[in-house]
């Protein structure tokens, strides 16, 4: 829209209005990126930085997702009018049957891979090392796809990689859990950590995480 804006093919009035709902902003704020070749972050591109900021400043609007996507946006431009939406939680047949009792020694983060930084899975398990000290008996389940590369590296037996699971597993894993942890770098709003809070499932998030307006409620 940006370059179509720019060269005149857009018809004369056309509003450019974009939807904010990745990690985008938040990787331009703090110059990082996460290569996929070398599977670890790196710095991002000076152009592709500038020539996205100059995107930005020609939008006419922006929709965001949630209100942590719309201060990050503020950042980068100030005098932007911005819509906020949320998503919704619709797995309510499956929720219903959630009934942790919160008295097990488990950790669960629901996170798709293989961009561990993006999903702040590399924090968790050096949290969840040192946790495991205090309390040996603790474990962390992983559910979601993409870590086959990632857990190679884990030597723990207590970080469990449980790969994708459908609505009925992941809600026998929550019954078996008592903690949810969730520590994103530039994520949205993660609908996850709302329906494990919808559920009563203690959540613990990181301050870079659009899931935090909701915790910060409770």
């Amino acid at each position: 829209l940006y370059l179509a804006k720019k060269i005149g093919i857009l018809p004369k009035g056309a509003k450019c209005i974009n939807l904010f709902s990745d990690p985008r902003l938040y990787l331009i704020k703090n110059k990082i990126k996460f290569d996929f070749k070398k599977f670890r972050p790196g710095r991002y591109s000076f152009l592709k930085r500038k020539l996205q900021i100059e995107a930005i400043n020609s939008l006419d609007g922006a929709i965001c997702v949630g209100g942590y996507s719309a201060s990050l946006l503020k950042e980068v431009r100030k005098d932007i009018k911005i819509g906020i939406v949320l998503p919704l939680i619709e797995r309510k047949v499956v929720l219903d049957s959630i009934s942790s009792k919160l008295n097990q020694n488990n950790i669960l983060s629901v996170i798709s891979g293989p961009d561990y930084h993006y999903k702040g899975l590399d924090f968790l398990i050096g949290v969840f090392q040192e946790v495991s000290k205090l309390n040996p008996r603790s474990k962390l389940f992983v559910v979601g796809p993409g870590w086959d590369n990632f857990k190679k590296k884990i030597q723990n037996n207590k970080i469990i990689f449980l790969g994708k699971k459908n609505d009925r597993e992941i809600v026998d894993v929550m019954n078996n859990s008592s903690l949810y942890c969730h520590f994103g770098r530039g994520e949205a709003l993660g609908i996850a950590v709302l329906e494990a809070m919808a559920k009563g499932l203690p959540c613990i998030v990181s301050n870079e995480t659009g899931a935090k307006e909701y915790v910060r409620k409770i």
